[in-house]
């Protein structure tokens, strides 16, 4: 059962990055849970999360022409590569941390992609 706080507090974050037209990814955590916001779908991007899968369509035609395609589909690798460098760099010093901890205490972890 997922905590109520980290849903409430999820969906006033989404209403934010709505009313600002923002794409956002965000995790939060309480003491006994953690839980993720992905938001790629503002008014100017071509991503769409779609059964738990991302996936960009921009086909010619659902746009008035082409140049206006290519700035969404710029503005959508831009917006992907920012997440995919600043979550990498996110992962690297939190597996720092842990590995430093880890030196002064046992941890009992297991990430979801090792089940």
């Amino acid at each position: 059962m997922p905590d109520p706080k980290l849903i409430t507090a999820c969906q006033e974050i989404q209403a934010i990055l709505d009313k600002h037209d923002i794409a956002g990814i965000v995790h939060v955590a309480s003491t006994t849970h953690t839980h993720y916001l992905y938001v790629l779908s503002p008014s100017w991007s071509a991503a769409r999360l779609e059964e738990n899968e991302l996936r960009v369509r921009a086909k010619v035609t659902e746009f008035p022409s082409v140049e206006n395609q290519q700035k969404c589909l710029r503005d959508t690798v831009g917006m992907i590569a920012g997440f995919a460098d600043s979550s990498y760099h996110t992962v690297e010093q939190l597996h720092d941390v842990l590995a430093a901890l880890g030196q002064h205490m046992q941890i009992y972890h297991r990430s979801r992609h090792e089940q």
